[in-house]
């Protein structure tokens, strides 16, 4: 996914649309031109609720996962926060971090 490969994941903001073509600045970035101004960041919103309210047919849930889905922001952010208090424990021996630990 042209997204993925300019952004390192798919953590498509809500707002993000696929850049217009002015002057083919679309091509250019690797988008398709008939893409320009598509709501991607809505697309892939769209189709989260669909998947967590079991709406999705297991084809495209396969598709979405073969391009690296996220399917939930909060599971990332999550799963970002415990490597780090695990990282914390690890090196400091405990997990009582002050509130300016990084």
């Amino acid at each position: 996914m042209i997204y993925a490969r300019e952004h390192g994941d798919l953590r498509v903001p809500f707002t993000f649309r696929v850049p217009a073509v002015d002057g083919q600045e679309a091509e250019t970035a690797g988008w398709p031109a008939s893409l320009a101004n598509f709501p991607l960041g809505q697309w892939t919103a769209d189709n989260r609720r669909f998947y967590a309210r079991g709406n999705m047919d297991e084809d495209r849930v396969t598709q979405l996962e073969k391009l690296g889905m996220i399917w939930s922001h909060y599971d990332v952010a999550w799963e970002e926060g415990l490597s780090a208090a695990r990282g914390w424990a690890a090196e400091n021996g405990h997990l009582l971090a002050p509130l300016n630990a990084t």
